[in-house]
């Protein structure tokens, strides 16, 4: 149940922690990609706290539109629309 939730959350958040000191270390950026769903994760929600800056892309008939929804580092709900090519999907 709930026990076992915050369990999940908590290893997600320790194992974040030590993927954040390495890619400082190395000056690199981390991004962890996830799909919403109706029911969010325990992880998925460990993620959402943990994160200095969280975007939304939704498609549109003009391309792809980005919105800031969280920003720990600079100022939030900038929107940027960018046109992102469609990957190709080989069987």
């Amino acid at each position: 149940g709930w026990e076992e939730q915050g369990q999940q959350a908590r290893r997600v958040i320790q194992h974040v922690r030590t993927l954040t000191a390495l890619a400082s270390r190395m000056r690199t950026v981390v991004l962890f990609l996830s799909r919403l769903e109706r029911r969010a994760s325990a992880s998925s929600s460990a993620l959402k706290f943990y994160a200095s800056v969280r975007l939304h892309a939704t498609r549109t008939a003009d391309g792809t539109r980005i919105k800031v929804v969280k920003n720990k580092e600079a100022a939030p709900f900038r929107e940027a629309l960018v046109a992102l090519p469609e990957a190709e999907v080989q069987p």
